[in-house]
Parts: C-alpha cells; structure tokens; sequence
C-alpha cells in the first residue's frame, strides 16, 4: 500500500473515535444520528481503499457491509439537520418510511453477503473489468443520498439568518456535509466507470484522499466548536425570549463548593467571547447548563455570586454589546442587528436596548454614525 492509503486508513481511525467521542456526553439524537454518519464515513473509506489495494480480494464480503452503512447517511443527516432545524428529540414510527430505502439496500447486501465465495470474486472480478450488481447498488445509494441532502438543505435554508454569527458557524458544518457527498459521487463515479475510464481507479483514490482531508477538516470545526454543534439550534424559538427561569431560590455555599469556580469562570467567557453561544435564539439556562456539565442551579447561582446578574441580565448584556458593534456598519439595520444578537423579536430587542443603553437602537445607530 501506499501512503495515501495509510492516510486514508488513519483518517478510518479517526472517524471511529470521533463517532466514539460522541458518547462522552449525554447522548441524544444528534449524537447518535452524527455517529451513524462517521462510522459510515469511515466504512466507506476503509472499503475504498481495499478496492483501490486490491486487498477487497482478501475479505471480499466487506464490499457488501459498506452498501448498507452508506445506506444509512441520507435518513441519518436528515435526522441530524431535523435536530437543529425544529429540535427534535427522538424518532417517531411515521419515520419509518425514510427508512425503506437503507433497508432493502441492506437486505440485497444481506444477500450478496452471504453468497458463496467464488460469486463474491466473480462480483469484484467484474468490479474492475465490467460492470455489475454492486455498481447498481452504489449508484442508488448515491440517488438515495442526493435526494435527502436536498431535503436537507430546504429545511436549513427555511430557517437560516445570514446576519447570524451562531447560524453561519452551524451552516459551515453543514458545508462540510456537502463537500463530502460532492466527492462520493466522484468516488462512485471513479468505481462504477472503472472499467471504462482510463484512471478510474486513481480518479476514485484521488477522491477518496480528498474526503480524509475534509475528514480532518471536520474533526479541527468540532474540537473549535464544541458547544454549538452539540447544543446549537436553527429553529426559531417557540418560547418566550428566555424559556430558562433563573432559580430565584437562596443561593448556598454548598451549591458553589460543588463546582470548579475558576474553570466555570474560564468556560462561560469562552462559551460568550469565543463561540457567542448568546447568538443562538434558543439559549435558556438550561442548554446552558447542559453544555457547561453543571446544573441549571449551580449555573444561576454562579452568575449570581461572580456577575452579581441574574441568567436574562447577563445573557443580555452580551448581546446588546453585540448589538451596539453592528449598529455601528451603516448598512446593518436594527432590525438585522437584533436577529443577528440573538433576540427572537424586535420587541425584546428594543426593551432591553433601551434598559442596557438608555437610548433606542436607532437613537444610538444615529449617533454612532
């Protein structure tokens, strides 16, 4: 093998853990549904690079476990998009007709699978000189796929606000995910026309290193954004402008001595400055909490005893502050700026502009002008 097979292989590696990695948190839907996509991922490059290798000779039956993990990536990513798109939190039995499709692709694996071993090599014989029922099953795998990721993206451009800082950094994931089902469909092309095109084989490899490094691509986005692509939202809020209520209850040493004061405090200023998780519309103490691995209890009286505010006023003061810089472009309007702050409706955005400035988002944009 050569290196660009290693590199594809540690980028299989990769995938695995980062599916692995997953489950660190409290698992949901999302991770669950993005774990599925890995793994698949990674089963669909480790298969490229027996074909490429010719090893697929050694283990001819992994030719066939691939079909069905990719089978699973359409109805995985629409699950996915649906988690940020209206925040769904589980799968319902009227989802199982997106399911038909993964599950005979699975079924006619199924079969192949367990053929004998000398129809297997005949398939893969024909794999590289001919065409034959596995290049079928591949090119409807990629059908299947375009189909949904469509779908997918419909769903996100109906929810999308470009002025959005939260909303473009969950759009980039999704970037990602578009990048990757370009270069399957040049890797499927690479492996059904082999046998016809002249570099097919190498068409395919060349695809394939590519997909590893959008692979790393992707592991770099995570580890940059944890917190939005495990709690970030796209749907609009449904709530109040603060569903989270603040614990208005005595706040007790014990409640404090429970958590790391100084990584909290390190945390939260990351999670504002860094990630500007207070642009996500949906924030509430509690996905707040969640994302910081404390309770809603412990996160109120933290603010409380370090910022001496309570959840909505300090949520607030960033988003005004965020406000105030857009207001600043001539070409934001403060209609933009708000949506853009995180605020769910100009009202909200306007009381509490007024109550942090003293002054009306077009007062203040006059004067900064």
């Amino acid at each position: 093998m050569g290196i660009e097979s290693y590199f594809v292989l540690f980028t299989v590696g990769l995938g695995l853990l980062m599916a692995a990695a997953l489950y660190v948190r409290p698992v949901s839907l999302r991770s669950v549904t993005l774990s599925i996509i890995f793994i698949s991922f990674s089963g669909m490059q480790f298969s490229s690079v027996m074909f490429y290798t010719r090893l697929v000779y050694q283990i001819p039956g992994i030719i066939y476990i691939s079909p069905a993990l990719v089978a699973l990536i359409p109805v995985a990513l629409y699950l996915y998009t649906q988690t940020f798109t209206c925040e769904r939190k589980r799968i319902f039995v009227s989802d199982f007709p997106h399911f038909i499709p993964f599950l005979i692709i699975a079924i006619i694996s199924l079969f192949e699978f367990i053929s004998p071993l000398e129809t297997k090599l005949q398939h893969i014989d024909k794999l590289y000189t001919d065409y034959s029922p596995f290049s079928i099953l591949v090119v409807l795998n990629m059908v299947y796929l375009i189909v949904y990721f469509i779908l997918c993206i419909i769903s996100l451009h109906k929810v999308y606000l470009k002025e959005n800082i939260v909303h473009k950094r969950i759009m980039r994931i999704f970037m990602f995910f578009l990048s990757i089902i370009v270069l399957s469909i040049l890797k499927v092309v690479g492996l059904v026309f082999s046998s016809v095109l002249n570099n097919g084989l190498d068409f395919m490899m060349t695809a394939t290193v590519i997909f590893s490094v959008y692979l790393i691509h992707f592991f770099f986005l995570s580890q940059r954004f944890p917190v939005l692509l495990a709690y970030g939202s796209l749907a609009p809020s449904r709530n109040s402008l603060f569903a989270g209520k603040v614990d208005n209850s005595k706040r007790t040493r014990t409640t404090l001595d429970a958590i790391n004061i100084e990584h909290t405090a390190k945390e939260i200023v990351m999670l504002m400055e860094e990630e500007k998780i207070y642009c996500d519309e949906d924030l509430t103490l509690k996905r707040l909490s969640r994302a910081m691995n404390i309770t809603p209890h412990q996160l109120s009286a933290f603010l409380n005893d370090h910022y001496g505010k309570n959840f909505n006023t300090f949520i607030n003061s960033y988003r005004i502050k965020h406000a105030c810089e857009l207001l600043k472009d001539p070409s934001v309007s403060t209609l933009s700026a708000a949506f853009a702050s995180g605020f769910n409706s100009y009202t909200a955005f306007y009381t509490a502009f007024k109550k942090h400035t003293g002054k009306s988002p077009g007062n203040y944009k006059t004067l900064s002008k």
